[in-house]
C-alpha cells in the first residue's frame, strides 16, 4: 500500500502543476517538514536537440548526490530508461554539498535522472518518453533534513542543450500555530467567569 504522506504529496503536486509551466523546464522541489523531506518533480524535457544513447536498465528508487550534480529518480514500474548523454560539456555544476542521506524512503510517478559530475550532462527518462510530455513524480526521505541531503534553502537553475532548464528548489515548511476553535475559546471564557464568580462569593 502506498504511503499516505506520499499520496498527499502527489495530490499537492497535481494541484500545483495545474498552473502553466515553462516548456522544457523540469522543477525539483524539496520541502523540509517536521517528519522528513518531501520532494516533487514536474515539467518536461525537450529531447529534439539531445543525442540518444544506449538504453539503460532501470533500478527503481531515488538517489541524490548534490555535490556531484546528480539526481536519479526512477519510477517504481520502470524497467528500462531512454538515455541522452554526451552533451552540454562545461564545468561541473554541483547544487549542494555531500550529505549523509542519499536514498529516499519511497517514491512514485515518472522517472527523471540528471547528472553532471564532470561537465557532461546525462539525462535519463522513461522508455518511450515523447519530447515535452509532462513528467510528474513524488518522493520522500523520512526523518531527514535538507542538511542531511546536502541541500540549502534556495533555488538553483541549470541550463543545458537546447532550451532545457533544470530548476532545483529547496525550502523549509513554516509551522503555523493552529488557532483554537471559537467554541473552545467560549468554553474557556465561561469557565473563567464561573471561577471569578465563585471567588467573589467566598469573599
Amino acid at each position: 500500500m502506498m504511503n499516505t504522506k506520499l499520496l498527499l504529496t502527489l495530490g499537492f503536486l497535481s494541484a500545483w502543476t495545474s498552473a502553466p509551466v515553462d516548456a522544457a523546464t523540469v522543477t525539483l522541489s524539496f520541502i523540509e517538514r517536521d517528519v522528513g523531506v518531501f520532494g516533487t518533480v514536474s515539467g518536461s524535457v525537450d529531447t529534439d536537440d539531445l543525442i540518444r544513447g544506449v538504453p539503460a536498465l532501470a533500478t527503481p528508487g531515488v538517489t541524490i548526490l548534490p555535490a556531484l550534480g546528480l539526481i536519479n529518480i526512477t519510477g517504481p514500474s520502470a524497467t528500462s530508461l531512454d538515455v541522452y548523454n554526451g552533451f552540454g560539456a562545461g564545468p561541473s555544476v554541483p547544487f549542494g554539498t555531500p550529505g549523509t542521506v542519499v536514498t529516499a524512503t519511497s517514491n512514485t510517478g515518472d522517472s527523471f535522472a540528471f547528472s553532471n559530475p564532470f561537465g557532461t550532462v546525462d539525462i535519463r527518462l522513461d522508455q518511450g518518453y515523447t519530447s515535452l510530455n509532462p513528467i510528474q513524480a513524488a518522493f520522500q526521505f523520512d526523518g531527514a533534513t535538507l542538511a542531511d541531503l546536502g541541500l540549502s534553502v534556495g533555488t538553483t537553475n541549470i541550463s543545458f542543450t537546447g532550451d532545457n532548464t533544470l530548476q532545483i528548489v529547496a525550502s523549509v515548511e513554516a509551522v503555523t500555530p493552529v488557532p483554537l476553535p471559537a467554541s473552545v475559546l467560549m468554553l474557556l471564557m465561561g469557565v473563567g467567569a464561573i471561577r471569578a464568580m465563585g471567588s467573589a462569593r467566598k469573599a
